[in-house]
């Protein structure tokens, strides 16, 4: 989308900081210094309880990937507690429930540390 576009968009919405996707609404597109890619933040630290903010480009433009995340509710805001197991990041909700979300997904979800 064209600069002016976002401009008009940004207006037009009465100025939200981001999309529907926790993507950053501002020119600096870059994740926050406490936000990191799931991959990423699993393989600082295992266990971790975090928070998808970010759901990266490529899973946007995958509406089968985004219809399981929102199925699973794994979604911008909401807090888990994060694991790797073998093919799959396994993430438990605090209601118990565990869902297995693949490392080719996860490495497109940005999470916050908590």
């Amino acid at each position: 989308m064209s600069d002016r576009v976002e401009v008009l968009l940004t207006e037009l919405l009465d100025q939200p900081a981001t999309t529907p996707y926790g993507n950053p609404l501002s020119a600096d597109r870059a994740p926050a210094p406490d936000q990191a890619n799931l991959v990423r933040a699993l393989a600082a630290a295992h266990p971790i309880t975090g928070r998808p903010d970010w759901i990266g480009e490529p899973l946007q433009a995958d509406p089968d990937a985004l219809a399981r995340l929102r199925r699973d509710g794994v979604m911008p805001g909401s807090v888990y507690t994060l694991s790797t197991h073998g093919p799959a990041v396994h993430a438990a909700r605090p209601d118990g429930v565990v869902i297995a979300i693949p490392h080719d997904v996860t490495a497109h979800l940005f999470v916050t540390e908590l």
